[in-house]
């Protein structure tokens, strides 16, 4: 766009007017009350956040003893589902039947060979 000066004369009233209301206006937009007031109600809600973090610990406090008295050990031989076993080649070592970490297994199966 070739800005000749001729152009610029004519968009110059229009920046202007835009720039001065802009100016007109107010920086912040001004609310209805007074700073005692608004500090009277950040004070409340600032004590009604504590408590409901309060209560909240309280109760997650309580839920977690409740649901920890619940725990039950794994039983393996009751859970033995078949899906837990499934072997599509043998393990590279010597108890090719038992997972790395299984120390049951191994030793049953070190009392099998003895």
């Amino acid at each position: 766009v070739n800005a000749t000066p001729s152009r610029m004369n004519r968009a110059a009233p229009a920046v202007r007017t835009l720039l001065s209301r802009a100016a007109a206006r107010p920086a912040a937009r001004q609310m209805s009350g007074d700073a005692a007031q608004a500090a009277k109600d950040m004070s409340t809600w600032n004590n009604i956040s504590f408590a409901g973090a309060g209560v909240t610990f309280i109760f997650g406090a309580y839920i977690l003893y409740e649901e920890s008295k619940h725990h039950h050990e794994y039983d393996r031989e009751k859970n033995a589902f078949a899906y837990m076993k499934i072997r599509r080649s043998p393990y590279p070592w010597s108890c090719s039947d038992c997972n790395l970490f299984d120390s049951k297994c191994w030793a049953e199966a070190r009392a099998a060979k003895s």
